[in-house]
C-alpha cells in the first residue's frame, strides 16, 4: 500500500514538520512491518487456505481493528459521501482488487519477489495521477524516473517471459495487477474524495473489500471452511495485528506529522524487508534479475520522488 502493504491516503494533509530521528526509526519499523507481510501471506497460502477467503477474513478483522483505533483516537467521522467513496473504491480497487490479485498470485510467487513487484506502486500512482487528476504535471526527473522504473519491472519479469524461472509468468502478472489496481484506487480517491483518508476511511475500504473477496470465494466455489492449520492462523493474526492495525497507526501518525514522505521512504524499505523475511522464514532465494530489477525500480522511485506529479503552478490542484 504507498508501499502497498501500504496506504490508501488521499487528499491534503497538515503542513509537515521537520523529520526527527525517531521518525526515521518509525519509517524503518513500518517498512519492515509492511515488507514482512508478503512472505507471511505466503505462509498461510502454503498451509492450503483458499486465497480469497484468507484475504477476506483478514480484511474483515482489519476493518474491525482499524475502526476500534478510530474510536480510541476519537477521529471525527467523514461525510457520508467520503465514506461511501471509500467503501466503493476500496471494495473494487484498493482493498478488494489489490488483495484478490496479490493473494491469488502469491500461491505461486515467492513472498520476497511479490514485495519487489508491489514496490512498483508509486510508479503506477504517478502514471494514473497524470491521466486522472486535472492539471497534473510531471517534470523531467519524474518522467525519467517513470521510464526507469518500468524498465526495472521488465528486468524483473524477463526470466519469466523467456521461460527461465520456476515462477509462472501468469502468477507474476497477477501480483503486478495488485499495485496497478491499488494505485488506480488511491488516485481516484484523490480525484473525487473531499478530504484525506483517515482510520474510518481505511476501515470502510477494508470492510467493503472483505465483502468482495468472500463473495468472490463463493462464486469460485472454493472452500468456506476456517478449520485451518495453525501456521495459517498465526499468519492471519500477524497480518491483522502488525501490518494492518499497528502499521496504519504508525503511518497516519507519520503522515499527519511529516507529510507524504512516509509513502516514499517506506517504498525503499519494504521490498528489502520482504526479501530478508522471505529468506529467513521460507528459505527463499531471490534471482539476480529480481535484485537487478529492484535496484532499477528504486532508482526510478527516487527520481519520481524528487520530481513527483503536481498541479501546474498557476492552477489550483483539484481535490474533490
Amino acid at each position: 500500500m504507498g508501499a502497498v502493504e501500504g496506504s490508501a491516503v488521499s487528499g491534503t494533509t497538515q503542513s509537515p514538520h521537520a523529520i526527527q530521528r525517531s521518525d526515521y526509526l518509525l519509517l524503518l519499523v513500518l517498512g519492515v512491518m509492511w515488507g514482512s507481510a508478503f512472505p507471511v501471506i505466503r505462509v498461510g497460502l502454503l498451509a492450503g487456505v483458499p486465497p480469497l477467503l484468507f484475504a477476506g477474513v483478514r480484511c474483515a478483522l482489519g476493518a474491525l481493528g482499524v475502526a476500534i483505533i478510530a474510536m480510541v483516537a476519537k477521529e471525527s467521522h467523514p461525510s457520508a459521501r467520503s465514506f461511501l467513496l471509500s467503501a466503493v473504491l476500496g471494495g473494487v480497487f484498493t482493498m478488494g482488487g489489490y488483495f484478490a490479485f496479490l493473494y491469488v498470485g502469491e500461491e505461486a510467487v515467492p513472498g520476497g519477489l511479490s514485495s519487489i513487484i508491489v514496490a512498483s506502486n508509486p510508479l503506477w500512482s504517478a502514471l494514473f495521477a497524470l491521466a486522472i487528476l486535472p492539471k497534473e504535471r510531471l517534470g523531467r526527473y519524474g518522467v525519467a524516473g517513470l521510464a526507469l522504473g518500468f524498465v526495472g519491472i521488465m528486468i524483473i519479469f524477463a526470466p519469466g517471459v523467456i521461460g527461465q524461472t520456476g515462477t509462472p509468468l501468469a502468477a507474476m502478472l497477477e501480483v503486478l495487477m495488485a499495485p496497478f489496481l491499488f494505485a488506480m484506487g488511491t488516485v481516484l480517491l484523490r480525484r473525487f474524495a473531499s478530504g484525506p483518508q483517515g482510520f474510518w476511511g481505511i476501515s470502510a475500504q477494508l470492510g467493503s473489500g472483505s465483502v468482495v473477496l468472500v463473495a468472490g470465494n463463493i462464486v469460485l466455489g472454493a472452500s468456506m471452511s476456517i478449520a485451518w492449520a495453525l501456521p495459517a492462523w498465526y499468519s492471519l493474526l500477524y497480518l491483522v495485528a502488525i501490518p494492518t492495525c499497528v502499521g496504519y497507526a504508525i503511518y497516519f501518525s507519520l503522515h499527519h506529522r511529516i507529510g507524504p514522505t512516509p509513502a516514499n521512504l517506506v517504498s525503499y524499505v519494504s521490498p528489502v524487508a520482504g526479501l530478508l523475511v522471505g529468506a529467513i522464514i521460507l528459505a527463499e532465494v531471490p534471482s539476480p534479475a529480481s535484485i537487478a530489477g529492484l535496484c532499477v525500480v528504486v532508482l526510478g522511485l527516487f527520481l519520481v520522488g524528487r520530481d513527483p506529479p503536481r498541479a501546474h503552478p498557476q492552477e489550483t490542484r483539484h481535490s474533490g
